[in-house]
């Protein structure tokens, strides 16, 4: 691991990730804010419309949920670089998890300028949605954990949450 990343240089890919997946759950809700301010406002809120705009964003996030086995591939024992390898596969990870989510949030904006949609359920589904990229993505020791545990299981040692927590 000599000729790969620092501690210091994966605490700051830490951040940029936290910066990015946090600007993807604040754009969810700004697209909701300004779907609220723009589109006519219904006479009623009803319960069913306010149900499906809320369980499609909960279905983007159990989607996002259960992608890591398939874009985490396991690291091959004696990887030149795995710290680097793994972080770049966690950034993939956490754009493919925030598209998922965001695709839900897109819906709804096109649910809300196609149908007759009060804004507060179209801006409720975008909340949920913003709290599922935040729930997939944010890279907190959990999340850093499972993903290791994934990279290693062939033999690479990748120990990203390790290092995101060491002092440099």
């Amino acid at each position: 691991m000599s000729n790969d990343m620092t501690a210091a240089a994966v605490q700051q890919q830490i951040k940029v990730l936290r910066m990015l997946m946090g600007s993807m759950a604040g754009g969810a809700i700004a697209l909701g804010v300004v779907a609220m301010m723009i589109l006519p406002q219904s006479d009623r809120i009803v319960p069913s419309q306010l149900g499906f705009c809320i369980l499609l964003s909960v279905i983007g996030g159990i989607a996002a949920w259960f992608v890591l086995p398939v874009i985490v591939k396991p690291l091959p024992r004696g990887t030149p670089r795995p710290v680097s390898d793994g972080m770049a596969r966690l950034q993939t990870l956490s754009l493919v998890q925030a598209a998922l989510c965001e695709a839900a949030a897109m819906i709804l904006l096109l649910l809300a300028f196609s149908a007759d949609v009060h804004a507060i359920v179209v801006l409720s589904g975008m909340g949920v949605a913003a709290a599922a990229v935040m729930i997939n993505t944010w890279p907190t020791a959990n999340r850093l954990l499972r993903v290791r545990r994934r990279l290693e299981e062939s033999g690479a040692r990748c120990p990203l949450d390790e290092l995101a927590v060491r002092n440099s």
